[in-house]
């Protein structure tokens, strides 16, 4: 048993509130790579119908430095969340992989313009 099986499993308990899932990912965040084993855990959250959930599972995979979620990071571009969005133009702009690249300047026309602001940052660098 790893020592973050007990968070992972709770984090994966149907009956934890989006208040506990947030603290969770968070947590498993500030593991860092140290938590990469849980990254696959952590990615089905990308997809949770909280903003804040999908934010904080996303910083989690950012700060795992984990890179095999691309695609599921791509998508975020698209979430109705700005601080998501914006989140996620940041993660792919740092991990700057040529297949995402399109993606994150299909961001330059956001109606959000921190959003808009970082894709331009990134596609300059």
């Amino acid at each position: 048993m790893s020592t973050l099986e007990p968070t992972v499993e709770k984090l994966n308990d149907p009956s934890s509130s989006c208040y506990m899932r947030r603290r969770l990912l968070r947590f498993l965040g500030e593991m860092g790579p140290a938590a990469i084993d849980s990254a696959d855990d952590v990615a089905l959250y990308l997809r949770d119908n909280d903003n804040g959930v999908r934010l904080a599972a996303l910083e989690a995979i950012m700060a795992m430095q984990e890179t095999a979620h691309v695609q599921e990071v791509v998508m975020l571009l698209e979430d109705e969340c700005v601080a998501v969005r914006e989140a996620a133009v940041k993660a792919l702009g740092v991990w700057r992989q040529d297949a995402t690249a399109d993606a994150v300047g299909a961001r330059l026309g956001d109606n959000a313009k921190w959003v808009r602001g970082l894709a331009s940052n990134h596609a300059l660098n």
